[in-house]
């Protein structure tokens, strides 16, 4: 099995350019509004690939080419990505055709393609959610799936995209988010672990990460975070400590307010 160092090599001997400030970041121009991307990261025993094909025609200026041929292109800025481990030489000729697959097939592909595939993808990962909470009861606005508890209140799943990524926030909320809400972790360990990637614990990057992790995480805050809103009344769900801690308008917005206790005196505990 070849080195770090032999793959990229290799990369530079098939046209790739590397990012002069970013190591092993590497990137191909394939039309003129889109490159094949291929990042590189090395393991205790291998190594990690991100590769995949973005859409150029953000860099419309002659700075911003300067500063993506300097850092390249981060993963999650990658429109359409996927992620393979090479760890043995059969992990290298599985991603040696994988990889070859991939480029051969958007060698001429149009940006707008691209993206219309991207929007595409970007439905199902959205329709995993719904697959998990719609037979319990949530209708899905946009990025968000409801469930009326009580007169004039509603508990949410938000799944919301970052606005400086394309990774993605999951939040319950109760009561419009004044009375609870909560930013969920989508790691399974401390450990950090490149198949679960995440910048932080609570980003989650939906093309990295699979449907399975995805309807897992979405199951757990459901039995932990929203079901015990469904089978408890408020007023004795306002009495619970994880309660207290998330309501975030401190007993001041709502005129009858359920939650018993308020963020500063919850702080203390």
């Amino acid at each position: 099995m070849l080195n770090i160092v032999e793959y990229e090599n290799l990369l530079l001997a098939n046209d790739f350019e590397e990012a002069t400030r970013v190591p092993l970041h590497f990137w191909k121009k394939l039309t003129d509004k889109t490159a094949f991307v291929v990042n590189l990261k090395e393991l205790q025993f291998g190594v990690e690939i991100v590769y995949g094909v973005m859409s150029t025609a953000i860099l419309w200026t002659a700075e911003a080419w300067d500063y993506f041929k300097q850092h390249g292109c981060s993963d999650d800025d990658c429109n359409l990505r996927f992620y393979l481990e090479i760890c043995s030489h059969a992990d290298e000729i599985t991603a040696s055709n994988t990889i070859g697959e991939l480029y051969r097939n958007y060698l001429h592909t149009d940006k707008d393609i691209l993206l219309a595939e991207v929007k595409e993808r970007r439905k199902l990962f959205l329709q995993q959610i719904t697959d998990v909470l719609k037979p319990l009861g949530f209708r899905k606005k946009g990025n968000q799936w409801r469930r009326q508890i009580a007169e004039n209140t509603e508990i949410q799943f938000w799944a919301d995209k970052s606005p400086y990524s394309d990774l993605y926030y999951f939040q319950v909320d109760v009561g419009g988010g004044c009375c609870f809400s909560e930013r969920l972790y989508t790691k399974k360990t401390d450990i950090f672990d490149w198949k679960n990637y995440t910048e932080s614990d609570r980003r989650f990057d939906w093309q990295l990460q699979s449907y399975e992790d995805l309807r897992a995480i979405v199951k757990q805050a459901y039995e932990e975070k929203m079901k015990p809103f469904l089978e408890n009344n408020l007023t004795e769900m306002g009495k619970q400590p994880f309660v207290w801690k998330h309501c975030m308008c401190s007993r001041t917005k709502c005129p009858n307010c359920w939650v018993e206790k308020n963020l500063w005196e919850a702080k203390n505990l």
